[in-house]
């Protein structure tokens, strides 16, 4: 029994032996991963510095403190000091790392000269504050082709506020999850927030103050990445060269809120807007943009300091839904194009109406709008490398109008028609056909509300009279053709 005894005592001492040789094994290679990694990052341009460094943790796993850590990246300038970082890895797992960040953080931003010319009121530096709770990086996969990193934080605080710069911003992050992984050539990123709280404030040169109020519930952002190693995004979009970019997010609640007040005081005011959801998609690839969105919900206030403004009040909107497809890219020959918008039930509440026709003239049948245009065209030179003076290097061919409709004030616009743009001399050459209901009706009442004279309705209706053709008491049709003679409406020459 005895004997037993000591057997097992020896083969624990042994184990304890052998695994203090692994863990300091292990030590020796973490610390051997930190200088290549360092080393790494300073020849890409990031120098990695502390004023002290100690790994503990004992038998279980690695705990490396650093205090003071400075980070600074050589091309920008910019400085990022934390106060404390403090990884943990577990002994079976050194590849996977979970980093608290301790205490207020720091990033000097330097302004350039040339932005500082602009605006000389700039400081050369402006210095980003950032505090939070139980904010963590966990990264895994250091030694693996596929490299992953998240960023979370139960609140995450950032403030711009320094004496010797005209703008304050505060902003506020609650539940913040944000992800990272590295596949490369294919590269994943998210954003996640439960809520989001921008204030920001300012004066401009000419005296005028402004300050903003931003709220937003439920962010979700995806981005998506296929790029060589040597990708840059401008050489995708305006340079053609391979590679795609996606974005797609959703939100909650989005309210905002800005306020104006100019140098004399008495001008200005309060905009805000507010919508209950929004989605989206953008979209980058070889010399071109996609954007597909909707929003719901929609509230846009004004309130005017001056107390005679014609613009006052609330618009509302069911739903706008918009979507657009754009070549960005140097092309020989011309590239498609669409743009496509709705506006679903635009309504205005009594403050709006009274201040627009306090006489209630007008219908106020919630407004519909859709738009849906398609085009080509061909760019001759690269966008992103515009001088001031030149001229913008977009050659349109063709222009299709697949449907315009508007409905509004108890009257409604359709056109429809294709035309085509010679090239160089920039010559259009085709037809619209255009359909107006109840424009003398709307003429008048537009009148009768004091938003136009009786002289310029006389002149609409004449033009009305003149240009188109009546299909009943309530409707007009016009042939808006373009040739190599001018520009007719109906036969009859405008231009």
């Amino acid at each position: 029994m005895k004997k037993a005894l000591l057997i097992g005592a020896a083969i624990v001492v042994l184990a304890i032996a052998v695994w203090s040789g692994l863990w300091f094994a292990g030590r020796g290679q973490i610390e051997d991963r930190m200088d290549l990694e360092l080393a790494r990052a300073e020849a890409r341009g990031t120098k990695i510095v502390w004023g002290a460094r100690t790994i503990s943790g004992f038998p279980f796993g690695y705990d490396i403190d650093a205090r003071d850590v400075a980070v600074t990246h050589a091309e920008s300038g910019i400085l990022v000091r934390i106060p404390q970082m403090v990884s943990r890895l577990d002994a079976s797992a050194i590849q996977e790392v979970e980093t608290r960040l301790i205490g207020d953080i720091r990033i000097d931003l330097p302004i350039s000269e040339q932005n500082r010319a602009q605006d000389p009121r700039l400081p050369p530096i402006v210095t980003l504050n950032i505090s939070g709770k139980d904010m963590r990086i966990l990264a895994s996969g250091m030694n693996e082709a596929n490299r992953s990193f998240a960023v979370r934080a139960s609140q995450a605080d950032l403030k711009v506020d320094q004496d010797d710069l005209p703008n304050k911003i505060d902003m506020a992050i609650n539940d913040l999850n944000a992800t990272y992984t590295d596949s490369a050539p294919k590269r994943l990123a998210t954003v996640q927030a439960a809520q989001i709280a921008l204030y920001a404030d300012g004066k401009d040169t000419g005296g005028q103050e402004a300050t903003i109020r931003l709220d937003l519930d439920a962010l979700n952002l995806t981005g998506t990445t296929d790029l060589p190693a040597t990708g840059n995004l401008n050489e995708v979009i305006f340079g053609g060269k391979p590679g795609t970019i996606e974005l797609v997010y959703t939100t909650g609640r989005l309210q905002t809120r800005a306020t104006s007040v100019d140098a004399t005081g008495q001008g200005g005011g309060n905009f805000s807007y507010a919508g209950m959801s929004s989605t989206g998609i953008v979209g980058m690839g070889p010399g071109k943009i996609a954007f597909q969105g909707e929003s719901r919900g929609n509230q846009w206030t004004v309130e005017p300091k001056q107390p005679d403004s014609p613009v006052r009040g609330t618009l509302t909107s069911e739903a706008l839904q918009a979507s657009y497809t754009v070549p960005t890219g140097i092309s020989d020959t011309p590239q498609p194009g669409t743009m496509r918008l709705s506006v679903i039930g635009l309504d205005g509440d009594d403050a709006f109406w009274t201040a627009l026709d306090p006489k209630g003239q007008l219908d106020r049948t919630p407004a519909e709008l859709v738009v849906d245009l398609e085009a080509t065209a061909k760019v001759t030179g690269r966008i992103d490398q515009l001088g001031p003076v030149e001229a913008f290097p977009v050659q349109i061919s063709n222009v299709s109008v697949n449907a315009l409709d508007l409905q509004a004030l108890g009257g409604k616009l359709e056109a429809k028609g294709d035309v085509e743009v010679l090239q160089p001399i920039n010559l259009p050459l085709g037809e619209l056909k255009i359909r107006l209901s109840k424009g003398n009706a709307i003429l008048g009442a537009l009148t009768q509300a004091g938003l136009i004279d009786e002289p310029t309705r006389t002149m609409a209706a004449a033009m009305l009279q003149v240009y188109a053709r009546p299909v009943d008491e309530n409707t007009h049709e016009t042939d808006l053709t373009f040739g190599n003679d001018g520009i007719t409406m109906n036969g009859l020459r405008v231009q």
